[in-house]
C-alpha cells in the first residue's frame, strides 16, 4: 500500500475511464445506463469534458508516483479522498434511482478503494516534511 502503487493504480483507472468518456461517450452510456439515450449536444460536451479531466488526473497521478512527501502531495491525496467520497455518493444515488445499471457498482468499488487508500496515505504522511 505504498504511495507509488496508489498513484499507479489511480493513473490506470482515471486514464482508462477518462479516455473512454473522451473518445467513446456513447459506448459508456450504453454500458452503464439503464435507459437508452443518445449522446448529443450538451451531454456529449459534459462527457468529453469529464473524460478530459479524468485523463489529466490520471497523467498527473502517474507523474507523481515517485514524489517525496510534500505539502502538494499531502493535499493531492486529501483532495482525492474527498473527491472519492463525493463521486461515490453521486454514483450510489444514480444506481438507486435506476439511472445506472449494476455495472456501475464497479465504479463505486474502484472509487471507494481510491477514497480509502488515499485517506490512509494522508494519515501516514510525514508531518515534518509538510512544514
Amino acid at each position: 500500500m505504498t504511495t507509488k502503487n496508489f498513484f499507479i493504480f489511480q493513473a490506470i483507472l482515471n486514464t482508462s475511464f477518462g479516455l473512454g468518456l473522451l473518445l467513446m461517450p456513447q459506448m459508456l452510456v450504453d454500458m452503464y445506463g439503464t435507459q437508452k439515450s443518445d449522446v448529443s449536444g450538451t451531454f456529449d460536451l459534459v462527457a468529453r469534458s469529464y473524460g478530459t479531466l479524468l485523463t489529466s488526473l490520471g497523467i498527473m497521478a502517474y507523474l507523481m508516483r515517485d514524489t517525496k512527501p510534500s505539502l502538494a502531495r499531502y493535499f493531492y491525496l486529501l483532495g482525492t479522498s474527498i473527491a472519492g467520497l463525493l463521486v461515490t455518493g453521486v454514483h450510489l444515488k444514480a444506481i438507486f434511482q435506476g439511472v445506472e445499471n449494476n455495472l456501475a457498482w464497479l465504479i463505486v468499488l474502484s472509487t471507494s478503494i481510491i477514497m480509502v487508500w488515499s485517506g490512509l496515505l494522508v494519515s501516514k504522511e510525514d508531518k515534518k516534511a509538510l512544514e
